[in-house]
């Protein structure tokens, strides 16, 4: 069993600061808003720089089909008071019940404001409480030290380097990082 039925009938939650809502069809325009920054496209291993609408179209799929499958949760962080768009976080449980993998990224406007730890801690919450897995993964590209401090923050532990494929279809060496079901 990949999620349990409890985590396919959670489509939103809250954090203090963001609401995270199920990524859908109409999410396009919002989720190329949370991407279109150089040095957030660059860092992530799915996308290219400069941003087009086909790599938010082709993410919205992603989401659309994992959530479908069972097999990939994909929330956009808005901000609440504004509503604006602030990150994505996501849990992929292909891997599951082993472990899942989480990633996410904040838009630029709202880098550095620790909404991207928020959103974390409340995704690490989510699938251990609603999820069989026994631990999580996640990595980082190396040029990103930012985003390792904030997994550490979070009691992830380096555990070493994956090799991660890219967009294009090329490997990036990327920090391993994991946390242990508590």
């Amino acid at each position: 069993m990949m999620c349990s039925n409890a985590c396919r009938n959670v489509r939103n939650f809250d954090t203090s600061r963001l609401r995270l809502e199920l990524i859908v069809a109409d999410d396009v325009d919002d989720i190329f808003t949370t991407l279109n920054d150089r040095h957030t496209a660059e860092i992530l291993s799915k996308f290219t720089w400069p941003m087009t609408r086909e790599q938010a179209q082709w993410w919205v799929d992603l989401a659309v089909d994992g959530t479908a499958s069972g097999q990939r949760y994909l929330y956009i962080a808005r901000d609440k008071q504004s509503g604006a768009p602030a990150g994505v976080i996501g849990l992929f449980l292909e891997a599951a019940p082993e472990y899942a993998e989480v990633g996410y990224w904040v838009t630029h406007d709202f880098q550095g404001k620790g909404l991207a730890t928020e959103m974390l801690k409340a995704m690490i919450d989510y699938a251990f409480a609603q999820t069989d897995v026994g631990s999580l993964i996640a990595t980082t590209a190396l040029n990103n030290p930012q985003s390792s401090h904030i997994l550490e923050k979070a009691g992830f532990k380096r555990t070493g380097m994956k090799d991660v494929e890219c967009y294009d279809g090329s490997l990036r060496p990327s920090n391993l990082y994991k946390l242990y079901h508590p």
